[in-house]
């Protein structure tokens, strides 16, 4: 939607919309059935009974990594497709690899709402790293394979296409992981 509010050409498709929500949904929800529980989770008192489910802190999460993915997203968008655009496939590949690999790696900071990562244990969910390397694959396949290719209007991308996707996932975990660290000082 920034996109089109921008006046600039659609950064991924809606069909590409449908793989980035069917493929992290399979993988990326599913690795938290096996999230181990908070420590102190007991010790906390209940919700009002009139709270809703999305306080203050989870609608700013909310918006937050979605400025930074779909920034991310849209920024290697336009920058391809300003460099080249008759190929067009080939940047909204790397538009759709930005957003799934973002998530990917936001899928660790997810793991506590307030907790670094690091103090949760990296390797406390393996389910988790199981579930990062199906989307890891499914990725590939997205890209890689001529028929998903044709299927999706996309187009292979040369490895080092790859540096700035896996850049701005740990950019995004990183300011998720600060953000977090601002928020445990400010309590």
């Amino acid at each position: 939607m920034l996109a089109i509010a921008a006046g600039m050409a659609m950064p991924i498709t809606p069909v590409q919309i449908l793989w980035i929500n069917m493929v992290t949904a399979v993988t990326l929800a599913f690795a938290f059935t096996f999230e181990p529980s908070e420590k102190g989770v007991m010790k906390r008192p209940p919700r009002r009974q009139d709270a809703g489910i999305l306080d203050a802190l989870f609608l700013w999460r909310i918006a937050f990594v979605s400025i930074l993915l779909a920034g991310f997203s849209i920024w290697f968008f336009s920058t391809a497709y300003q460099d080249n655009p008759e190929n067009r496939a080939y940047a909204t590949t790397l538009a759709v690899n930005t957003l799934a690999f973002g998530q990917l790696f936001y899928l660790f900071n997810c793991r506590s709402v307030r907790d670094s990562l690091l103090t949760q244990g990296l390797f406390s969910n393996s389910i988790a790293w199981l579930a990062a390397g199906l989307l890891v694959l499914l990725q590939l396949l997205f890209t890689y394979l001529p028929f998903m290719q044709t299927a999706f209007g996309t187009a292979p991308l040369p490895l080092a296409s790859w540096l700035p996707i896996l850049g701005a996932g740990i950019a995004v975990f990183a300011a998720v992981e600060i953000e977090k660290a601002i928020l445990r000082r400010l309590a």
